[in-house]
């Protein structure tokens, strides 16, 4: 009989010890819930809120706010962050700003075409011709003279003569014929800059 009661007794412990680390081990799953799931999960809805709002105002991940750069305002812009981030001064006139009495496209490959007729031999007339490929690339340049291997000295430069053979005419090659045998790259589509009117001689 006093064995029953001290096995009983012994079962009844058993149960309750059971039951006190059910209780416990209830305690500790619901204090972990709550500080991995409910805390993250609160932190995810903030961190959405937050995303939402860095959409809404150009937020970025530094706190700072910056204007959204677009064509018109790209250079305030760029002046702005220059002055507050780099802490620079940016003049509003000067040196700093780029030069407005620069030589357009037209009027720069047109001097080239000028230059290279100081090149020419021709006592009479001086010509010099450039071409420009549809990039604005120079991809030829030439000034009327003697074929090449020709004496410039030997070989008349006269323009009028009873004898044609005896003038400039069946020898100089045109500056728009050396700027294309001159070439450098392809021509086509290009754009022809030469000092005079093409002549109908070629």
């Amino acid at each position: 009989m006093a064995n029953r009661l001290g096995f009983t007794s012994i079962i009844i412990l058993a149960g309750l010890i059971a039951i006190l680390a059910c209780e416990s081990s209830k305690d500790i799953k619901v204090n972990l819930q709550n500080k991995y799931l409910v805390e993250p999960k609160a932190q995810r809805s903030t961190f959405k809120n937050e995303i939402e709002t860095m959409d809404e105002t150009g937020l970025d991940f530094s706190g700072e706010t910056h204007e959204i750069v677009s064509d018109q305002n790209e250079d305030e812009i760029a002046r702005r962050i220059m002055k507050e981030e780099a802490e620079y001064s940016f003049p509003e006139t000067g040196e700093s700003f780029k030069r407005n009495e620069y030589l357009s496209w037209e009027d720069y490959f047109m001097y080239l075409a000028f230059l290279s007729k100081l090149r020419s031999k021709d006592p009479h007339t001086q010509v010099g011709a450039c071409i420009i490929n549809t990039l604005k690339r120079v991809v030829g340049i030439g000034y009327n003279g003697f074929p090449s291997g020709c004496s410039d000295d030997l070989l008349p430069w006269t323009e009028k003569d009873d004898n044609w053979l005896h003038t400039k005419f069946p020898f100089e090659c045109h500056a728009e014929i050396n700027a294309i045998l001159n070439k450098c790259g392809d021509v086509c589509g290009g754009t022809l800059y030469v000092v005079h009117f093409p002549c109908e001689f070629g």
